[in-house]
């Protein structure tokens, strides 16, 4: 029997679950940002308490936004876009090496052959 390795398309976006890459994080993101920020309010009603309902309503809430943000971007939007934010344009002021040296002398007056004297 011929065995022949399976090759991905190159243009398929890698998927798990059929979340990209940048839907992984945000979610996993905003699921600890929910998970640390809900557990200090207080949200119970009688002996209930509501903070794991409250944490699911918010990540689909979140996660939700975020799919709507994304529907038209390209792929890899997120992750291109953190990339240009972290890494700015930083300009240097350095000496130019290609440039003629200005060289300035004290007070030099010509004489009526053109020669400078001091």
């Amino acid at each position: 029997m011929l065995v022949h390795p399976v090759r991905r398309e190159l243009d398929s976006p890698i998927s798990f679950m059929g979340l990209e890459q940048d839907d992984l994080i945000v979610l996993a993101g905003a699921g600890y940002l929910i998970s640390v920020i809900v557990p200090s309010l207080p949200l119970k009603v009688g002996q209930a308490n509501l903070t794991f309902g409250v944490q699911m309503l918010a990540l689909g809430a979140v996660f939700a936004l975020w799919l709507s943000i994304r529907r038209d971007k390209p792929r890899y939007f997120l992750r291109d876009m953190l990339n240009a934010v972290a890494e700015p344009d930083v300009w240097v002021p350095t000496p130019d090496v290609w440039v003629r040296p200005v060289v300035q002398t004290p007070a030099c007056q010509m004489n009526e052959g053109g020669e400078t004297q001091p």
